[in-house]
């Protein structure tokens, strides 16, 4: 029988599209910045306060104009009256009115902004407000470090967590460090779409939960090992590296599903084959590729994590944040696609949620790349 050449089947044109939805969707969002936020305590009812950030995200909170120069008159201007929106100082419950004593920039990208915090007493419980977390469409997260302390533990301010409390002198409790961390790794897992696409590519080759708990462990052991070793420093790798090989595992484990679908040996989920073929290639894959995503997770981490600062509780609240969450993800997605598998429109389906990976991983690695 001749074959058509040139024209794919209409499940291609419906990966292709998907695709090219998932590439625009990144390029379109806005990539906020991650402020850090010094605060100073000196045994006085004066808090001093550095808050450095993105130009990018200072204008697109001031409401400026976007790529055009601002000159510093309009932001001696505009911070002033726009601090109260962004963030806020309270000891012991009592509000500390916040006042910029200057600016200047870090460098060309950033700028750093020396706050004064003047409260009734010399504070006890000092508190920090976020109200910058709620911007419409600035996703905008600090890092806290609160210094004196012996081994300062930082704290992140995002939509999800807009008040922290510290005890002035004291690290915070391990408990609430590992919920701190435990919530921004199980986040980052939810909105890590290329991490949730390879997991993806992955699950399209579990047709049993033997087969799904073997693939789920190799990714989990390896991305963890990686990101033990790369948020501790030992082992690091420049994200330029990281990124691409990241957006490449999509497409690989996504070609080796597509693969064998089209020879009708992928175990997919609802297929009902009674024997497990080809685990080892989906191990090894998983595995290798895995451990490339743990350097991308600790990369995200030691962002969080200032010089000096104690990496056991933050590196374990997230490892385990991320695992939860991975956890959760799989236990939602999985029954749908049985249900899917079982149904006559399997073989089309998965073909387009494949070749639309398979799409995504190589655009996104060319983007990445260049």
């Amino acid at each position: 029988m001749a074959h058509r050449v040139g024209r794919p089947p209409r499940w291609g044109w419906i990966g292709l599209l998907l695709a090219a939805l998932f590439v625009a969707r990144p390029a379109a969002a806005h990539d906020a910045g991650l402020a850090r936020i010094g605060v100073h305590v000196d045994g006085s009812a004066s808090v001093a306060l550095q808050l450095d950030g993105r130009i990018a995200d200072l204008v697109q909170l001031l409401g400026l104009p976007e790529n055009v120069p601002i000159p510093p008159r309009v932001f001696d201007e505009a911070l002033p009256g726009a601090l109260p929106g962004w963030l806020a100082v309270q000891a012991d419950g009592e509000e500390c009115p916040l006042t910029l004593a200057e600016w200047g920039r870090l460098d060309a990208l950033a700028l750093r902004l020396e706050l004064r915090a003047r409260c009734p007493a010399p504070p006890r419980d000092l508190t920090l407000l976020w109200p910058a977390g709620r911007h419409p469409s600035l996703r905008w997260a600090a890092l806290v470090v609160v210094d004196g302390q012996d081994s300062p533990v930082p704290l992140v301010l995002d939509r999800g967590l807009e008040r922290v409390t510290v005890r002035v002198g004291e690290p915070p409790p391990v408990a609430e460090t590992l919920w701190v961390f435990g919530l921004l790794g199980a986040e980052h897992i939810a909105v890590g779409w290329d991490h949730l696409a390879f997991l993806l590519a992955l699950v399209l080759g579990c047709g049993r939960l033997r087969r799904l708990l073997a693939v789920v462990t190799g990714f989990t052991v390896a991305h963890s090992v990686t990101l033990g070793l790369g948020a501790t420093g030992l082992v690091e790798l420049h994200p330029a590296l990281v990124e691409p090989v990241i957006a490449l595992s999509i497409a690989v484990a996504a070609g080796l599903a597509l693969y064998r679908l089209r020879r009708g040996t992928l175990d997919h989920p609802g297929s009902g084959m009674s024997s497990q073929t080809g685990l080892a290639a989906p191990l090894a894959i998983c595995f290798g590729f895995g451990l490339v995503h743990g350097f991308g997770f600790a990369g995200l981490l030691a962002e969080r994590l200032p010089a000096g600062a104690d990496r056991l509780w933050p590196l374990l609240g997230f490892n385990l944040g991320v695992e939860l969450g991975q956890v959760a993800l799989v236990a939602l997605a999985f029954p749908l696609l049985v249900v899917v598998g079982r149904s006559r429109w399997a073989r089309p389906t998965f073909a387009a949620l494949l070749v639309g990976l398979i799409g995504l991983g190589l655009a996104v690695t060319a983007l990445r790349v260049l």
